[in-house]
């Protein structure tokens, strides 16, 4: 868990009746005072977790955590205790409470987790008496509709335990994973309080987001009337931040900073000696400024689901340009969009997943739309989540007057990497109308920088619109000699004249030209099944490796498996002995 949290445990005497005795987060892995056995000793299946063990330290929904797999190969049920270290409560008529965080990695595949109490030792066989708390799963998976009780839930859900038969006692709390054949069981923010009389309050929600502001509000614990709301930029230590008391259950936070993300907490007020501990962190993200002609736009980072970003437009009769310098959606999943005119309702012009670097989109309407056409579950916002965190998305937004002749060079595409054997080598770009008449003959030329050889082709028939590119193999091959070169491209006499913007004009590449010689290629290998959903993002996490490849820099070999069930059509013995 956030780190905040555990100033929050240290400050929670000054702002509330509620008194740490024993807090743990996990926030630099599972301490050495816990005590981990791992009964069953089998082998994980799971990514996720992938060496034997008992708990281990891993981040699951951005959270640092503790976490049991029971996805073993073979199969078999999980016997996993995590035991914390003595702690005594104190004699309190005010009960204690033990209170914890519980998730699984995949909701069809539910761990449970059951806590037990002993007063002898952290051996499993010290706790003999009945679990205190029980979620361990009868249902096998996968469960398409969740149970309750039946494995904890998929997001970050607070349980709580009474301990107050204990008071007084030295005691050792183990949280023990039984589950069969489900996935990740991660446990978080342990933590062992007196009871507050006071409850805190519960339902916190956030509404009418803007770029300066936001309606906050929650739901009482009790009778209380007074609330202190505390609030602040992600990752706050709470205590610094920004307090107000409030007599509703509803406030607008303002002056908030656009594109930024927030958190706030609430505590309820019962009397002037009797107040709740915070509830929170609850998140939200304050939108950003709409960008317009000049501007530059992020980092920003997409969330779930498909959505219209922003629509930005020019001058009447302008063209508008979005040129992204940075940015990344989930390959195979989330794409990003530009559309022509306000929504996704006009011309597609870009549609794309993966890295988008260097994308270039030019509307001739002069309004242009940004779209995330998104699955549910990963997205930029989860850094925890496969394939792993994404670069957040930059761009820029110019606003064009067109000339009535004006081609633009886009790219040069000849692989940065040659090697002298298999020269001569064919120079190749993209070049883009971006003048208001059509295009139908021009000169395409390059040359090597620190030459003064210019190369030319005259290309004709052609019928290239405003905003349509135009992709070239040269005529005229290079044959150089081994060394680093910078090569441009551009285009001259379009339709018979000057091009009327030659600010625009010129598009560069590096080529490295190697010495004849061997070429080394990566060779990697893949395990997946088509019977193993879990296994999916695995071949995801390698399209997002190779993607910034071509198909002649590597080789990959993929075995298809027969686990966690029979049946993948390409299985073949000699995987099973690999």
């Amino acid at each position: 868990m956030k780190n905040n949290l555990l100033y929050f445990f240290t400050i929670i005497s000054l702002l509330s009746n509620a008194q740490p005795i024993y807090f743990e987060d996990f926030n630099s892995g599972i301490p050495t005072s816990m005590t981990l056995t791992d009964v069953d000793g089998f082998n994980p299946a799971s990514t996720v977790i992938s060496t034997a063990g008992s708990f281990s330290a891993v981040t699951i929904l951005n959270e640092d955590c503790a976490g049991s797999v029971s996805w073993f190969n073979p199969t078999g049920i999980a016997d996993d205790w995590m035991v914390t270290p003595a702690i005594t409560l104190p004699n309190s008529t005010s009960g204690i409470t033990l209170e914890f965080d519980a998730i699984v990695f995949e909701s069809a595949y539910p761990d449970g987790v059951e806590i037990y109490v002993s007063t002898t030792g952290t051996s499993p066989s010290n706790f003999t008496g009945a679990a205190l708390y029980s979620s361990t799963p009868t249902t096998p998976g996968p469960i398409t509709t969740p149970i309750p009780g039946n494995g904890e839930n998929d997001t970050w859900t607070t349980r709580s335990i009474s301990l107050t038969p204990y008071v007084g006692q030295t005691i050792y709390i183990a949280f023990r994973n039984n589950s069969n054949d489900m996935h990740v069981l991660g446990i978080d923010n342990i933590a062992v309080n007196v009871a507050a009389t006071c409850p805190r309050p519960n339902s916190l929600t956030a509404s009418n987001i803007g770029s300066a502001s936001a309606d906050i509000s929650w739901t009482p614990g009790g009778n209380e009337t007074s609330w202190n709301i505390e609030y602040g930029s992600a990752g706050f230590i709470l205590g610094s931040g920004n307090n107000i008391n409030v007599n509703s259950t509803n406030y607008t936070l303002t002056g908030l900073s656009p594109s930024t993300n927030y958190e706030y907490y609430v505590q309820g007020v019962c009397s002037a000696s009797d107040s709740s501990i915070f509830e929170g962190p609850f998140s939200f993200s304050t939108t950003f400024i709409v960008p317009g002609c000049g501007d530059t736009f992020g980092p920003y980072c997409y969330g779930t689901g498909a959505f219209t970003v922003f629509t930005a437009s020019a001058l009447p009769g302008d063209f508008i340009n979005v040129s992204v310098s940075a940015g990344e959606t989930e390959v195979g999943y989330d794409n990003l969009q530009f559309y022509d005119g306000i929504g996704n309702t006009g011309n597609l012009l870009y549609d794309a997943d993966g890295d988008h670097t260097g994308a270039s989109v030019l509307s001739t309407t002069g309004t242009i739309t940004m779209y995330i056409e998104g699955d549910a579950t990963e997205n930029c916002d989860v850094p925890g989540s496969l394939p792993g965190p994404l670069t957040p998305i930059e761009l820029s937004v110019t606003c064009i007057t067109p000339f009535a002749v004006d081609v633009a060079g886009i790219s040069m595409n000849t692989s940065s990497s040659l090697v002298l054997a298999n020269g001569p080598f064919v120079i190749s770009g993209e070049l883009q109308n971006v003048g208001s008449n059509t295009v139908t003959s021009m000169d395409i030329n390059y040359s090597i920088v620190g030459s003064a050889s210019v190369f030319t082709e005259t290309v004709s028939g052609l019928s290239l619109s405003t905003g349509n590119n135009y992709i070239f193999n040269h005529s005229t091959t290079w044959s150089p000699n081994p060394g680093t070169y910078d090569i441009e491209i551009w285009a001259t006499n379009i339709n018979g004249s000057n091009d009327m913007n030659t600010s625009n004009d010129m598009a560069t590449g590096t080529v490295t030209v190697f010495a004849n010689g061997a070429i080394n290629r990566p060779m990697l290998e893949s395990f997946t099944s088509s019977t193993c959903g879990p296994c999916a993002p695995g071949n995801v996490n390698v399209s997002g490796v190779l993607q910034g490849y071509q198909d002649n820099q590597y080789s990959i070999l993929k075995y298809q498996v027969q686990f966690p069930g029979a049946g993948d059509p390409y299985y073949t013995d000699e995987v099973g002995d690999r």
